[in-house]
Order: structure tokens, then C-alpha cells, then sequence
């Protein structure tokens, strides 16, 4: 380990990864879900990955459970469901992901399929 002109410190740069580290790795972040489904968008992506996607399952529930009067305490469950999906970001995801990709200049279908 080396401490850069900045002082962080880190691998010389003639130091590589050792390969089979690298594979083990791939495999554990594939089996944690990261990677992207086939077929899925960024946004898709992002919302599975952040909650997003089952906050606003949620809040579409408690929205019609509100309007139909088909549950007990559905303004209860609306507020719940509204406060979560605003605390995870929802409200914005789209914009911000957009704004991150374009500062990146990355150039992505950010539709949701």
C-alpha cells in the first residue's frame, strides 16, 4: 500500500486484483440482486433497488382503499404509505436520476418498461 500525493492511500498502481477475488465478488453483488434484470429500465432499476417500486405499490393500495372505503383505517394506512414514499425519495426519483445521469454524461433509456 502507497500514500498518493494527495495522502490517500491506496494499491501502487502496478498492483492488480487478483482475479479470483474479483469473480467471487461479481458473483456475491449478482446474488445480492444488483445487477439489472433483463429487460429492466433505470428507473425500474433504481426504484427496485431504493424501495421505491413497492413504496408506490403501496400507495396506489392505499389510495383506491381510501377512495373505494373498502378498509378500516384507510386514512391511517394512506398517511403511512405517503410518508414512506416521500421519505424514500419518490416524489423526484425520475428528475434526480436524470440530473445524476446527464452530470455523468451518460447516455441511458431511463423509461420504465
Amino acid at each position: 500500500m502507497s500514500v498518493t500525493s494527495n495522502g490517500f492511500r491506496g494499491h501502487s498502481s502496478s498492483a492488480c486484483a487478483d482475479p479470483a477475488l474479483v469473480r467471487r465478488e461479481r458473483r456475491r453483488v449478482s446474488a445480492a440482486g444488483v445487477e439489472r434484470r433483463p429487460g429492466e429500465g433505470v428507473l425500474d432499476h433504481l426504484g427496485r433497488r431504493t424501495g421505491v417500486t413497492q413504496a408506490q405499490r403501496a400507495l396506489d393500495g392505499a389510495a383506491h382503499a381510501l377512495t373505494g372505503g373498502t378498509a378500516a383505517a384507510a386514512d391511517d394506512a394512506y398517511a403511512a404509505a405517503l410518508d414512506r414514499w416521500l421519505s424514500l425519495g419518490a416524489a423526484d426519483l425520475a428528475e434526480r436520476t436524470g440530473a445524476v445521469l446527464d452530470d455523468l454524461g451518460l447516455a441511458v433509456d431511463r423509461r420504465r418498461r
